[in-house]
């Protein structure tokens, strides 16, 4: 009698692979040696092209590109990377009109949590103001006026007022060390840089801040354009964070300061840094691992940015993947 059976072969070898990955400049030819890799038969080679590497967390994108609602910090949260990263689709009419209407809609919003000292409360109608909802908010307003969004002036100069007079009230919440600076950098985005808080935060409590703080810092001594009482302390501050998470407060993560850290290399026109930083964090975007809006929304803030300042656009067709066998 006859048996037949199928019998699995395996190679002697584990699998080997390669990784080579280089730029090509607009009208450069580049070349690519495919190394004589594995079993004649069994070898292949992908070829995979990309305006910048680890792109593929459009997912992310969707997840926040809708409209707003939930707290301050989600609804601030759900619209600011929008502002950031409208870019990548300066050729998809219908995504650029989405992204308005959210926006729109975002500032819209906000005005329910507007309190009559300026700052908002964490849920509409409160009654008393969230410090970090109300720097994340107010940051917000500030960049999407920047960008031409319609801001009524009483919100805008309500919060403006509020940040400011809280910088100098400042010892009412002086260990709160990551609000205080935050409103500075906010203040100077604004070209309201509080400087005499400024200076009281690098006189007195400079050694205390974490490196995304004296990230901050130092970038709104360069916004306020006095970036020489500070720059012999750049090379000083470590780009690393610590693993940590917040469910509250300011709702920090590690990630969600190494996207403040990009957007400060960014403005601090630290292109190699930068670049290293965005490469990393887009690899973390383009998993599927779960994180809070504010890790989400701070990541994205400092990729969208990122990529205005390397002067990088796309638009769906990010990725282009193919096998060479």
């Amino acid at each position: 009698s006859i048996f037949e059976a199928d019998v699995p072969v395996s190679p002697s070898a584990a699998r080997v692979y390669q990784k080579d990955e280089k730029t090509i400049k607009p009208g450069e030819t580049i070349s690519f040696n495919l190394p004589k890799i594995g079993l004649d038969g069994t070898n292949n080679a992908r070829l995979h092209l990309a305006v910048f590497p680890n792109m593929d967390f459009l997912h992310r994108l969707d997840w926040l590109i809708r409209y707003p609602y939930g707290c301050i910090e989600q609804t601030t949260s759900s619209v600011f990377p929008q502002l950031a990263l409208k870019s990548l689709f300066a050729n998809i009419e219908k995504r650029l009109s989405e992204i308005d209407q959210n926006i729109n809609a975002g500032i819209d919003r906000l005005r329910m949590f507007q309190l009559s000292n300026g700052g908002f409360s964490y849920w509409p109608g409160g009654s008393q103001a969230s410090a970090w909802g109300s720097n994340y908010a107010g940051q917000f307003l500030i960049e999407a006026r920047h960008q031409g969004y319609v801001v009524p002036d009483i919100m805008y100069d309500g919060i403006i007022k509020y940040l400011e007079r809280e910088s100098r009230n400042s010892s009412r919440d002086a260990k709160d060390l990551m609000t205080r600076v935050n409103r500075c950098f906010i203040l100077a985005l604004a070209k309201k840089a509080p400087i005499s808080e400024m200076n009281l935060l690098k006189q007195n409590e400079y050694t205390q801040l974490s490196n995304v703080q004296k990230w901050q810092l130092v970038t709104a001594y360069k916004l306020a354009g006095a970036y020489d009482k500070v720059e012999s302390l750049v090379e000083g501050i470590s780009k690393e964070v610590d693993e940590y998470s917040e469910f509250g407060h300011t709702y920090g993560s590690r990630y969600r300061d190494l996207g403040i850290i990009l957007r400060c290399l960014t403005i601090l026109e630290k292109a190699d840094d930068a670049s290293l930083m965005a490469k990393h964090i887009a690899e973390v975007l383009s998993g599927s691992y779960w994180y809070s809006t504010q890790t989400v929304g701070q990541m994205l803030l400092g990729i969208g940015n990122y990529f205005k300042y390397a002067g990088i656009s796309a638009a769906d067709d990010l990725l282009l993947e193919g096998t060479i066998t």
